[in-house]
């Protein structure tokens, strides 16, 4: 990963003058938004989120929204693991979206992909649903 976003060169030369610079691009890189959003509730019983962007996954943080019964997003701190738990979850609407970005030990990036699609949990109408076909939600 480190490689794939190297210095970039550039030189101008205009009649007897040449002008170098260089560009960092690692800190401008922006991913796409995780995909294959899964939802399972355990035995525990535990609301297990968990999601997989990529092969090199070890260079991403990910942050996790999520509001219950429509009311206000709440985030979490950015993480490194592609999972999220809700232990004992009560019987209420859940939504989760999910975003990442390369983290500073890969050469951190200033900004964050956009949010994925919303995959919900609704324990009430005993059925999980998502606004696309690359997130899945099982019970």
């Amino acid at each position: 990963m480190t490689d794939r976003f190297s210095t970039l060169k550039t030189r101008l030369v205009h009649q007897n003058k040449t002008f170098e610079q260089e560009h960092d691009l690692k800190d401008k890189v922006k991913l796409y938004p995780p995909a294959n959003l899964s939802l399972v509730m355990s035995e525990a019983p535990e609301l297990n989120l968990s999601w997989n962007h990529s092969r090199i996954h070890h260079c991403f943080e990910s942050e996790v929204r999520y509001r219950i019964n429509n009311d206000k997003w709440q985030s979490t701190s950015p993480r490194r693991e592609q999972t999220y738990t809700v232990p004992f979850p009560s019987k209420s609407r859940y939504e989760f979206q999910v975003r990442t970005r390369i983290h500073d030990g890969c050469g951190e990036s200033k900004f964050w992909s956009e949010w994925s699609q919303i995959i919900f949990w609704d324990s009430m109408k005993g059925n999980n649903t998502t606004g696309g076909h690359d997130v899945l939600a099982h019970t």
